[in-house]
């Protein structure tokens, strides 16, 4: 249900920040750990959390693990193989 990936500005697939396009949406490939623990540190001034902007705002957007690498070519995801994983973004809201 989380549909695909990202893009709100209808470029190609391709890795982060390639000059011929990449969806806002991909991050591109991380490394996890034997032990299924992984880290990911990711700074972007093309996101923001809810400004006005449809083409950053990232809240109501999903992050998706998927079982395998991104080979940044493949159109229109990348051939990474099935999602295992998927969180939505929201807003912190205090209870």
């Amino acid at each position: 249900s989380a549909g695909g990936h990202w893009n709100p500005t209808g470029e190609r697939h391709g890795a982060w920040g390639d000059a011929e396009g990449y969806h806002k949406g991909d991050i591109g490939n991380f490394e996890v750990a034997e032990d299924g623990i992984a880290t990911v540190n990711f700074e972007t001034a093309e996101w923001c959390i809810g400004c006005d902007d449809e083409k950053k705002n990232i809240i109501g957007r999903s992050v998706i693990i998927h079982q395998g690498g991104d080979d940044f070519i493949s159109q229109p995801s990348g051939d990474a193989g099935k999602r295992v994983g998927c969180a939505e973004i929201s807003e912190y809201q205090e209870k």
